[in-house]
């Protein structure tokens, strides 16, 4: 789910970059008109007429998707143009050529995917990754709810956003009583496929649980059904209570802690990175737990790529409490293709939050459901401030920490004494040469069953 992919920000693939740029100031000469077919999340399909053919920019073809729509233009800057395949998602910037990135995909999927097999890339029209929450949950226009709503759906669906079992059912409710009302019985349960289980929590309830407990939370719904704009709010609204809404995920695996008298290596664990403007979460793919959730005021980051090996990770260091109930600093490596991308979106999700501090500051305190005046009262601004300047000193203590013999706790890192080598297991690993280089914000959708990029790959 990702962001602009600033040209000036991709240095790893020149020839590439290279060739993006030439062809995005091509002169439109011979121009062939082409259609191009966007998608939306509910499953809508649009042919698109574009009379300037593969010249055709993301601004121009937003433009024609926003006139489709009838949408109001003070509402178009919420969405933006996607290309999205099963494995990376990336946000086009207005002067980039959709037909172009179309073209060069499988070159983006060898550089950023995990495994570099080609896959079909679809143009989608979805939320822009850096819209802020605040800013949306004003808008009351029935069309923008309604695409926000397809966009939740999905997520939570397909388990992008992990949820419980009664957080999942209000959600599926919510879509029974706009749908049936009072008159819901299991039969449309089951025959509704907005009240679908999501996948994983397919193992853990059977189709009979689940549809009671859908019928059960729809009873305690006190907003009659015809009223569809309340109810769109009320379901946004139940999604915004998870840190993790409006995410952009990124793939990668952390290492598991070994175990006492077992020989063989334990395998990587594969992990969803989301950033945004809450901060970073950490989410077990298989299980689709999350495994950590921290504001920015919370952690340190930095990024590295080492081009000798291929091998790249993100570092995020943040305090932990001890067995004697000490505050340790630990640290979790997440080794990804991405890591650099990672830390471009975390400085500009900073900058976001520096705009909107005592926003930021009241939603991450709901979150964590603290209620003391005294933590309330705390600066904003300057909790954030603070964080850029500890990321930006993270790259002389990572020089010192790879520079180091120890054994690599949970996630490559160790709880604590901060002795460990940044490496994985059986490779080593020389310090960076300089400082990490800010790559392309190109997404990585890791989820991605048949359906997820979207239903009609």
């Amino acid at each position: 789910l990702q962001t602009k992919m600033a040209d000036e920000d991709i240095t790893d693939n020149s020839e590439m970059v290279a060739q993006m740029r030439r062809t995005s100031m091509q002169p439109e000469v011979d121009a062939k008109p082409m259609d191009a077919v966007v998608m939306l999340l509910d499953g809508t399909e649009f042919q698109i007429p574009c009379k300037n053919g593969k010249y055709t920019s993301a601004e121009e073809l937003h433009e024609l998707v926003v006139r489709r729509l009838n949408m109001p233009p003070e509402f178009a800057n919420i969405f933006a143009i996607w290309i999205i395949s099963g494995s990376l998602n990336l946000q086009l910037k207005p002067h980039h050529q959709p037909f172009k990135v179309l073209k060069q995909w499988g070159d983006l999927l060898l550089s950023y995917s995990l495994t570099g097999a080609y896959e079909v890339p679809v143009l989608y029209f979805r939320r822009a990754a850096m819209v802020h929450q605040g800013v949306e949950s004003k808008i009351e226009d029935p069309l923008v709810l309604r695409l926000l709503v397809a966009e939740l759906e999905f997520n939570v669906q397909y388990s992008l956003y992990p949820c419980e079992q009664d957080e999942a059912a209000r959600m599926a409710a919510i879509h029974l009583h706009m749908a049936v009302g009072s008159q819901a019985d299991k039969s449309h349960v089951e025959a509704n496929e907005h009240c679908r289980i999501p996948l994983h929590l397919e193992k853990s309830i059977k189709m009979k649980a689940w549809t009671k407990l859908v019928l059960e939370q729809r009873l305690l719904i006190d907003i009659p059904a015809i009223d569809k704009h309340a109810l769109h709010k009320r379901y946004l609204e139940l999604g915004r209570a998870w840190p993790y809404y409006g995410a952009v995920f990124f793939f990668g695996e952390i290492e598991q802690p070994t175990v006492k008298h077992v020989l063989r290596e334990r395998p990587d664990e594969l992990v969803r990175v989301g950033v945004n403007i809450d901060g970073i979460h950490i989410i077990l793919d298989e299980k689709n737990k999350v495994r950590l959730t921290l504001g920015f005021d919370e952690l340190m980051y930095n990024s590295y790529d080492d081009p000798s090996t291929g091998d790249s990770c993100f570092l995020v260091e943040h305090a932990v409490l001890d067995a004697q109930g000490n505050s340790v600093q630990n640290h979790t490596v997440v080794w990804t293709k991405q890591a650099q991308m990672i830390d471009t979106l975390v400085t500009q999700f900073v900058a976001l939050a520096n705009q909107f501090p005592e926003e930021v500051f009241q939603r991450r305190n709901a979150q964590r459901g603290l209620q003391a005046a005294a933590a309330a009262a705390r600066p904003a601004q300057g909790r954030i401030d603070k964080l850029q300047r500890a990321a930006g000193s993270t790259l002389s203590r990572l020089r010192t920490i790879i520079r180091r013999d120890g054994a690599a706790g949970e996630g490559g890192g160790a709880a604590g004494g901060g002795m460990f080598t940044l490496g994985r297991r059986g490779r080593t690993r020389p310090p960076p040469a300089g400082p990490p280089v800010a790559a392309a914000a190109i997404g990585h959708d890791p989820d991605a069953p048949p359906m997820v990029a979207e239903q009609h790959l």
